[in-house]
């Protein structure tokens, strides 16, 4: 603060910006500045069929969302959150007839900030931006084996969710709004017993299995 041009008083103030990015290609390894808690298991991205923490057994799309902080010298704890704002997961026959609508909600009201609708895993984020001025979260939005585990053999889950993720700190949004998406579909190959899935592309859908940014359609 200055009066006739004599200065009486200054302070340092910082401001907080995160960009926001995804990894999620085929096979892919975690980042190498990815500090969470799972990255010493080992984690490929992409269509994966995972234990994870090494005994819980998942398949799905693993994604790695990556929040770039500013100024790239912050050392304080950022967090990422994130809303499911549409959810599609439907069991269908071998020949295509829906058996059963598991979820089916389309524009979900999203969570009162910090706090998203779809509860992030604290050890699944590395929110210490040192060493490279980033954060991370990763995640598996497909299916945890026990979730559709009482249909026969040969029948068909599709998973289809879009999400709305951003970063804060000390409870006030740092981020814009980050969209993507994430589309499994699966068949059983056990027909009793402890259940197993294979992932299952149907012929001309191109899309079958894949994530990215953006939305994707839900009911296809």
């Amino acid at each position: 603060r200055s009066v006739e041009g004599q200065t009486f008083a200054s302070t340092n103030y910082t401001v907080l910006w995160v960009e926001m990015s995804m990894r999620c290609g085929q096979g892919d390894s975690l980042s190498a500045d990815n500090g969470c808690a799972v990255s010493s298991y080992g984690i490929a991205l992409g269509r994966q069929t995972s234990m994870i923490y090494g005994f819980v057994p998942a398949i799905g799309n693993i994604v790695e969302i990556i929040g770039t902080v500013h100024p790239s010298n912050f050392i304080l704890n950022v967090s990422q959150s994130r809303d499911c704002v549409d959810e599609f997961f439907i069991i269908c026959t071998p020949s295509g007839t829906v058996h059963s609508v598991l979820l089916n909600t389309q524009g979900k009201t999203r969570g009162n900030e910090p706090s998203g609708n779809d509860p992030v895993v604290a050890v699944f984020q590395d929110r210490h931006p040192p060493p490279n001025g980033r954060i991370f979260d990763v995640d598996t939005p497909g299916c945890g084996v026990s979730s559709a585990s009482n249909y026969q053999m040969d029948y068909i889950v599709f998973i289809r969710y879009n999400f709305l993720q951003y970063c804060h700190f000390a409870g006030k949004r740092c981020s814009d709004d980050f969209a993507w998406h994430s589309r499994t579909t699966l068949k059983r190959t056990s027909s009793g017993g402890y259940p197993s899935y294979e992932f299952f592309s149907r012929p001309n859908f191109s899309d079958d299995n894949t994530c990215g940014t953006g939305h994707t359609r839900i009911w296809q």
